[in-house]
């Protein structure tokens, strides 16, 4: 990556003010954002759920993320969907246990 940092190391930056890696996960977010809108385009879902390692980062991206979907062009539809954080760490796994289980 452009900031020759892992996300982690980030993370440790951003959580003690460091204004690089803040920039970092404001520009992150606000691709997450765009791609969020550009599936709203598609498939207007009525909520997206962000787990994995960047629901680790939360706090440094809910801001820019809801900031990009509020710029959609249709507020009608963009104003309706939801931006969570997934309740579990291991949520893909969980995921994939069940779908496993249900097909035995």
């Amino acid at each position: 990556n452009k900031y020759g940092k892992t996300g982690l190391e980030l993370y440790k930056l951003a959580g003690s003010g460091d204004r690089e890696a803040i920039a970092a996960f404001e520009e992150l977010g606000r691709n997450i954002g765009e791609l969020i809108n550009l599936t709203i385009y598609i498939l207007a879902p009525e909520a997206f759920v962000i787990g994995g390692s960047v629901a680790g980062a939360w706090e440094f991206l809910e801001g820019p993320i809801k900031r990009e979907v509020d710029r959609f062009p249709v507020a009608l539809i963009s104003k309706k969907v939801k931006i969570l954080r997934a309740q579990l760490d291991n949520a893909g796994l969980y995921g994939a246990a069940a779908l496993c289980i249900s097909q035995m």
